[in-house]
C-alpha cells in the first residue's frame, strides 16, 4: 500500500533541455522544439509559453512509436485484408499488394521528407495493381480499414469504366459512392 506521506516526497525529473523535440497538440503528434523554459501566472511550469504538463518526449518514446504510430498498421492490415478480399470478391487483377508510405508525395518523389498541400489517405495503383495507404493519415483501426475497403473496391471495378466515369467528377462517379459504400462498412472487421 502506497502512503500519502510517501506519494507527497516523491518527484519526477524530466530528461528535457532547450533543443529537444516535443509532441504537443491535441492528438500529441505536432512536433514542437523547446525553444525556453518558462512559469506561467499560476505558477506552473511552461514550454515556450504554453503548459508543460500535456506533451510527449520523444526522445523517450520507445524506438517503434512516433507520430501517428502508437499501433502495428501493418498487423491491422494483415488482420483484416484477407477478410476483406473475401468479402468484396475477386479483385480483376489479382489481389493487389497493399504497401505503406509516409504521403503521395514521398511515394512519388523517393524523398521520405516531401510534403505537400493534397493529403489522401490512400489510392489504388491501376497500372501496378497496389493499394498505398499513407501513413499521416492512417491514424488508428478505423481509418485503415476504411482505406482497404475503399481502394479494394476499386480493385474490383472496370478500369475502362472508371476512366470514363471521372469525366463526372468525384461526388458523381458511380465507382467512387460504391467505394464509399464500402467503407461503411469498417465496424464488420474490428
Amino acid at each position: 500500500m502506497i502512503k500519502l506521506k510517501n506519494l507527497l516526497t516523491e518527484k519526477y525529473e524530466i530528461d528535457l533541455e532547450v533543443g529537444d523535440t516535443i509532441l504537443r497538440g491535441k492528438f500529441k503528434n505536432k512536433k514542437v522544439v523547446v525553444k525556453k523554459f518558462g512559469v506561467d501566472d499560476k505558477g506552473q511550469p511552461t514550454i515556450n509559453g504554453k503548459k508543460m504538463l500535456s506533451f510527449r518526449i520523444q526522445k523517450l518514446m520507445p524506438k517503434k512509436e512516433s507520430v501517428n504510430e502508437g499501433f502495428d498498421k501493418q498487423a491491422v492490415v494483415d488482420r483484416v485484408y484477407p477478410q476483406i478480399v473475401k468479402n468484396l470478391g475477386r479483385a480483376k487483377r489479382g489481389i493487389p499488394k497493399v504497401e505503406f508510405h509516409t504521403n503521395i508525395y514521398a511515394r512519388l518523389s523517393g524523398d521520405q521528407q516531401a510534403t505537400g498541400e493534397a493529403k489522401p489517405h490512400a489510392e489504388y495503383d491501376w497500372d501496378k495493381n497496389k493499394i498505398y495507404l499513407y501513413k499521416s493519415m492512417m491514424t488508428n483501426e478505423k481509418e485503415i480499414i476504411k482505406a482497404l475497403l475503399h481502394e479494394y473496391t476499386h480493385a474490383t471495378q472496370d478500369r475502362k469504366k472508371y476512366e470514363q466515369y471521372r469525366k463526372l467528377g468525384y461526388k458523381k462517379n458511380p465507382y467512387e459512392k460504391a467505394a464509399h459504400k464500402a467503407e461503411k462498412n469498417w465496424k464488420k472487421y474490428l
